[in-house]
């Protein structure tokens, strides 16, 4: 390749030379983690909860006894009706019936219930502990395709299809930081 000047590159029509910002980053060794378990996970942080009672960690699983299973819960508006059939379709990919109950105060917000044994053993796949995510930690361990659909999840559950990039940002970073710097990161993996 002959070097070129930007102006010289970019003024003529039909031109082949481009320049490369960045490329997609392919992780060497991914985690387990499908890119429907991904989606699952972005629908969680950005509109759902995890809660636990205990102390879970992937290092010492208890699923059988105690109270060490998560609670989880995406809520979303009967109004985004797009992203009501994204969930449902998400949830039956995952061999789950979707199963919602509407908020007594919002009668239009749907709740709909997350089996905690099945995003416990995402995090377990992720190598992440329920009670305190990496969220950094996750995002690098995504294969690409996986952190595809996690980035385009997460756009959706923080933000809408109208939504500026920027607010989104924005939106995360206020409301937790961690996510924000997962947000910001698989951006850049991207390319």
């Amino acid at each position: 390749p002959r070097a070129r000047t930007t102006g010289r590159a970019a003024g003529r029509p039909g031109n082949r030379d481009r320049v490369i910002h960045s490329a997609p980053f392919v992780n060497p060794s991914p985690s387990d983690v499908s890119s429907d378990e991904a989606a699952l996970i972005a629908w969680l942080w950005g509109d759902g909860t995890v809660y636990t009672q205990g102390r879970y960690s992937p290092k010492r699983p208890s699923f059988g006894g105690g109270n060490r299973v998560p609670i989880c819960s995406i809520t979303q508006s009967e109004n985004n009706r797009d992203y009501c059939t994204r969930i449902e379709t998400l949830l039956r990919s995952l061999g789950v019936e979707p199963r919602y109950y509407r908020l007594p105060e919002s009668p239009h917000i749907r709740r709909y219930e997350v089996p905690g044994k099945l995003v416990a053993s995402v995090y377990e796949k992720a190598g992440t502990d329920l009670d305190a995510p990496d969220y950094e930690a996750f995002v690098l361990g995504l294969s690409a395709e996986a952190l595809g659909t996690w980035f385009e999840t997460f756009w959706f559950a923080e933000g809408s299809k109208s939504t500026p990039f920027p607010q989104v940002f924005c939106q995360t970073r206020k409301a937790n930081p961690g996510k924000f710097e997962a947000l910001l990161l698989a951006g850049h993996l991207l390319g």
